[in-house]
C-alpha cells in the first residue's frame, strides 16, 4: 500500500474514532469493558511495575530530550535525524494538546481530573518517533513499532486511557511522523 493511501486511511480512522469516543453506543461500551477487563482481571503487581517503566518510555519530555541531544551533539547524519525527530515530536505535541482540549474526554477511572484522555499523548509521541526513526533506519523499524505498541498498551493496562485513545494516538503519531519525513526537504532548510 502506498504512503498516501496509508496517510489518508490514518486520518479517516481518526475522524471516524472521534465521534465513537464520545457517543453512548456499542463502541463506547466496548471501550469501557475492554479497559475494565484489562484493569480488573489481568492486573498483577509485577506487570504494573513493568508497565510503569514501559509507559515512561513514551514521556514527551524524555523523547524530546533525546531528539534535542541528537540534534545538538550528533554527527551530521544523526543531527539531521534529530531535527526531523524534534519536528515530528513538537508537531505531535501541539496536535495532541489541541485535541485533548477540544474533546476533554475523562480518563477511564478519573472523573473531572482536568487531564483529558483523548488521544493518548504517549502513544502519539511513541508512534511519531517510531515512524521517523523507522524511515531513517529501516533495519530497526519492527523493534521501534513494537516498543511504541508496548507503550500504548501500557497506557491501557495502567487504566490511564481507553483503547480508542491509544488507537487514535497511534494513527495520529504515525501520520505526523510520515508527514515530517515526507516533507523533510522543507524542514531541514529551517535553522534551529
Amino acid at each position: 500500500m502506498n504512503y498516501q493511501r496509508q496517510l489518508f486511511l490514518s486520518f479517516a480512522l481518526i475522524i471516524y474514532l472521534i465521534p465513537l469516543a464520545f457517543a453512548e453506543n456499542v463502541f463506547t461500551r466496548a471501550d469501557q469493558q475492554g479497559i475494565e477487563w484489562i484493569y480488573e482481571d489481568l492486573e498483577s503487581t509485577f506487570l504494573v511495575d513493568v508497565m510503569e517503566i514501559c509507559t515512561r518510555a513514551g514521556d514527551s519530555q524524555l523523547l524530546l530530550a533525546g531528539s534535542l541531544l541528537l540534534t545538538t551533539y550528533g554527527s551530521p547524519t544523526r543531527a539531521r535525524t534529530g531535527k526531523l525527530l524534534t519536528t515530528a515530536l513538537g508537531s505531535t505535541g501541539v496536535a495532541v494538546y489541541g485535541l485533548k482540549h477540544l474533546f476533554g474526554r475523562d480518563r477511564p477511572f478519573e472523573i473531572d481530573s482536568g487531564d483529558s484522555s483523548f488521544p493518548s499523548g504517549h502513544a502519539s509521541m511513541s508512534f511519531a518517533a517510531a515512524t521517523v526513526l523507522g524511515k531513517e533506519y529501516p533495519g530497526i523499524r519492527i523493534p521501534l513499532y513494537t516498543a511504541a505498541g508496548i507503550v500504548g498498551f501500557s497506557r491501557i493496562y495502567l487504566g490511564r486511557h481507553y483503547p480508542s485513545d491509544v488507537l487514535a494516538g497511534m494513527f495520529l503519531g504515525t501520520a505526523i511522523g510520515y508527514l515530517t519525513h515526507r516533507y523533510q526537504g522543507y524542514i531541514l532548510k529551517i535553522e534551529f
